[in-house]
């Protein structure tokens, strides 16, 4: 009974891609005087495997080496994607996404400083376009981002792709066609917030639909959600935040998943237009508070909605009434903001996320009061509540951690409360 080697079907499969290389090659070497190519069975060194083989990075590291010394003295140097060799010189290939893994692969060992994948989209989009009405493509995403739309499943991107991205080194990546439309990866946890791609999951009984990006405050976005399903009279059997990660994911049974997930794609497309939280700054005339305005007004986070100050000063324009002191001049759009009293029902009506204070501790005890059971995170300079347990006393570069604590707050006490700095 005949019976063939397991290694003939990557070697036949290989054939493609090495064509595919000369192709390119002599395509290059007409239009660029310095052109070479590397084997990428001698470059790219896998496990035993025929197919589906993970690559072995401290052994392709040594070869890569050649490649370096190519780069050194060529303008280009073309290797195929797909296929490498085990350390028995078996040829195999990487799977479904090999070529993108190779890519990944090859930038992390040289330390690239960016990697572009050409594809036929325009970058990675909000959502399945057969699935979702409109999809916008998505300017940025995070490392951390993108390699949760490779998990569930977003269509030109694997898993296994971001794989050398996370172990070895993070080059920016883009995704996208020759036109300049593209998707880019890099460090843009910080800079970036607000949820961003929607996806599906069925099974026969059941949906998931799950939210990707990174948020600020998850009880905050749960607010938003559930308030916005509830308008559009969606019904929906869990929301889960799985920790760590930027995601929030949604169970339903039995509801029309097509219509849900478009409006999840309303969501968080009206999010995209506002990736920041709304806030104000209460007793805002003093060096306290121009700081915090300072600060806040410069930040990527937040998007400063009002100003308070005494009764005195309100229905004034801000850059009338402030006595400017600090380093950093005014900024621009303070200059002319309404100043407004500070009322707890005042304050309400602009549905702040988040009020940043520098009221004396006489009156922050009543007004903070008042605002944290309303729900929304003060962050205060007063000394009135300071060596409650639950409240925790926040200096950034030393225990940021503690702000955690809030969620504590909301269990027991259904109030957010932190303050920023001791004085």
């Amino acid at each position: 009974m005949y019976s063939r080697s397991p290694w003939l079907g990557p070697l036949v499969l290989s054939f493609g891609e090495r064509i595919s290389k000369v192709i390119l090659y002599e395509t290059l070497s007409q239009h660029y005087d310095s052109v070479s190519s590397v084997d990428a069975t001698r470059l790219i060194i896998a496990e035993n495997l025929p197919d589906n083989a993970r690559i072995l990075y401290e052994e392709t590291k040594y070869n890569v080496n050649r490649l370096r010394c190519l780069l050194d003295y060529n303008d280009i140097v073309v290797v195929e994607g797909y296929i490498a060799s085990t350390v028995n010189g078996h040829t195999v290939t990487l799977g479904r996404g090999g070529s993108d893994y190779t890519a990944t692969t090859l930038s992390a060992l040289l330390r690239a400083n960016s990697l572009h994948i050409y594809t036929n989209v325009l970058g990675i989009l909000s959502g399945d376009p057969e699935l979702i009405e409109n999809p916008r493509r998505i300017q940025r995403l995070d490392y951390d981002e993108a390699y949760e739309t490779s998990v569930h499943g977003v269509k030109r991107l694997h898993p296994r792709t971001f794989e050398p991205l996370r172990k070895i080194y993070t080059p920016r990546v883009y995704i996208g066609s020759l036109n300049d439309e593209y998707t880019t990866i890099g460090d843009y946890r910080a800079s970036h917030i607000g949820l961003k791609i929607v996806t599906t999951n069925t099974t026969s009984n059941a949906s998931e639909l799950t939210l990707i990006g990174w948020y600020i405050d998850k009880q905050g976005t749960l607010t938003r959600l559930t308030e916005y399903l509830s308008e559009h009279d969606v019904e929906y059997n869990a929301v889960n935040f799985p920790p760590g990660r930027p995601l929030v994911k949604i169970l339903t049974i039995g509801n029309d998943v097509r219509l849900m997930a478009n409006i999840l794609h309303d969501f968080i497309i009206s999010g995209l237009l506002r990736l920041k939280y709304r806030v104000g700054v209460l007793g805002s005339t003093g060096i306290v508070s121009q700081r915090m305005i300072s600060l806040v007004t410069s930040h990527p986070w937040f998007e400063l909605e009002f100003v308070t100050a005494s009764e005195k000063s309100s229905g004034r324009k801000y850059g009338d009434i402030v006595k400017w002191i600090i380093e950093k001049p005014l900024p621009d759009k303070m200059a002319g903001i309404k100043v407004e009293p500070t009322h707890v029902g005042r304050i309400l009506e602009y549905k702040p996320d988040i009020v940043f204070s520098a009221l004396p501790s006489s009156i922050a005890a009543n007004i903070e009061v008042e605002l944290a059971k309303k729900g929304i995170v003060v962050v205060s300079n007063a000394s009135s509540m300071r060596m409650w347990s639950d409240i925790p006393l926040i200096n950034p570069e030393v225990n940021a951690v503690h702000i955690d604590i809030i969620e504590q707050q909301q269990r027991n006490r259904r109030v957010a409360w932190l303050h920023c700095e001791s004085t």
